[in-house]
């Protein structure tokens, strides 16, 4: 899907208060299952701006492993490969590169439908959490573990993750933890999808922001565009 998107992105912290900013950015994501199961990739990125500057995001996913065929369309999977993720504005930047990942689970998959659920982890090798204006979280060192799901029946496609990373190396030890969700529809070439994403940890917000402190990142989008699954 690519096409124009409108996003919202919050930052709420114990003792700073609150932030809203409004934005306006192209974007675009590929996401593919090997008909065989045995393969899983995604591509996404957005460049815009907007009230917090300027806005971006790269973000990468690419799996290979095996699925047991219990019946044609289904079975268990194990898989190996690599997620990656830069994205941020003038009021919050994330970043991971996990390498290697490991997903398990259950797919069914049957032409353009598609159910799968898992569980995967592995070592962040370089990451970071910052929230606000000076925030500063690394996250480099750390283990990475979560689920996820994916839905995909006719002209709706519905994903879903979680996962904490653990973070016992670096600022507080406290995890931080990321969920991330989309639901996307299709009416003949245009596509519609909303997504959402919040972070949770601890960052250093600096002596004029209070400190080390607990802070909520939310960053919200709607995309109108050109689409096909």
């Amino acid at each position: 899907m690519t096409g124009v998107r409108a996003s919202a992105t919050h930052i709420g912290s114990q003792i700073g208060g609150s932030s809203d900013s409004l934005g306006v950015a192209f974007a675009g994501g590929v996401e593919t299952f090997g008909l065989d199961g045995t393969t899983h990739g995604s591509l996404d990125w957005i460049l815009g701006g907007g009230e917090a500057g300027f806005e971006g995001a790269l973000a990468g996913t690419l799996d290979v492993g095996y699925r047991i065929d219990v019946t044609d369309r289904q079975g268990p999977f194990g898989r190996a490969g690599f997620n990656g993720r830069m994205q941020g504005n003038d009021k919050y930047y994330f970043s991971m590169l996990e390498l290697p990942r490991l997903t398990v689970g259950w797919q069914y998959l049957d032409g353009q439908t598609l159910f799968e659920v898992g569980a995967h982890g592995g070592p962040v090798i370089t990451g970071r959490y910052n929230p606000g204006d000076e925030g500063y979280r690394r996250t480099s060192g750390s283990l990475e573990y979560g689920a996820y799901g994916a839905i995909q029946i006719g002209i709706i496609r519905l994903n879903g993750d979680v996962m904490r990373i653990d973070a016992k190396n670096t600022g507080t030890g406290r995890p931080v933890d990321v969920a991330r969700g989309s639901l996307c529809g299709l009416a003949g070439k245009v596509g519609i999808c909303a997504d959402l994403m919040a972070i949770r940890g601890d960052a250093d917000m600096g002596q004029a922001g209070g400190g080390v402190q607990t802070v909520t990142t939310g960053y919200a989008g709607f995309t109108l565009g050109v689409a096909s699954w």
